[in-house]
């Protein structure tokens, strides 16, 4: 972790050298600002298999900008945000933040992790799809399907989940449950009442998507 905190400062402080050279700053062209600030935690593109931080390439375009202005306001105050985030996103215009939202919603996601499974990956495998499609009415938790998609793809200010580090959309679920994000009200209500075995299961899902 404390890797990645220093690659993250010294590719920002680049940049920040970089924009104080420049005759104008008319704003970045982001595939060059994203190589220069992102790419060491987020991946070449935005594909990443960290599960530390998340894929960013194929999400939706509103929520990136959302979640860029959120950690520039420090609105999305959890841990890992002000380690990694707020800082990077302080020194960010406003024009960076959406030129960094349009390339990286126009870039293909990662392809899809299908990694052969134990018969007990596959009982949780389908113990999550059943969850994602369906939900748990009894418990009151609603189906994902019904704000992220058929194929968990997201729309507008809902994001992508097919795909993502299933260690990072468990850490995600964790935050939501905890109420250490300031746009998470509806999906605190949804993750509150998942067990841990649930989460496991719907992570493991999400991620072979």
């Amino acid at each position: 972790m404390k890797k990645h905190f220093l690659a993250a400062g010294a590719m920002a402080l680049s940049w920040m050298v970089a924009q104080a050279g420049a005759q104008t700053v008319p704003g970045h062209e982001a595939p060059a600002l994203a190589r220069q600030v992102c790419v060491s935690c987020h991946g070449p593109g935005g594909r990443t298999d960290s599960g530390q931080f998340p894929s960013l390439a194929g999400q939706s375009e509103a929520y990136l900008l959302a979640q860029l202005k959120a950690y520039r306001d420090h609105s999305r105050a959890n841990l890992n945000a002000q380690r990694f985030m707020w800082g990077v996103a302080s020194w960010l215009s406003e024009a960076d933040l959406q030129s960094l939202a349009t390339y990286y919603a126009a870039q293909p996601p990662a392809p899809a992790r299908a990694a052969a499974r134990t018969p007990e990956q596959q009982a949780a495998y389908a113990r999550g799809q059943a969850l994602f499609q369906a939900g748990e009415p009894a418990r009151g938790v609603l189906a994902c399907v019904a704000c992220h998609g058929a194929q968990a793809q997201g729309l507008g200010a809902i994001p992508r989940l097919a795909g993502q580090n299933a260690r990072y959309l468990t850490q995600q679920l964790a935050v939501f449950k905890g109420h250490d994000r300031a746009d998470g009200a509806a999906m605190a209500a949804e993750a509150g009442p998942l067990t841990p075995e649930q989460v496991h299961d719907l992570a493991l899902y999400l991620q072979a998507l």
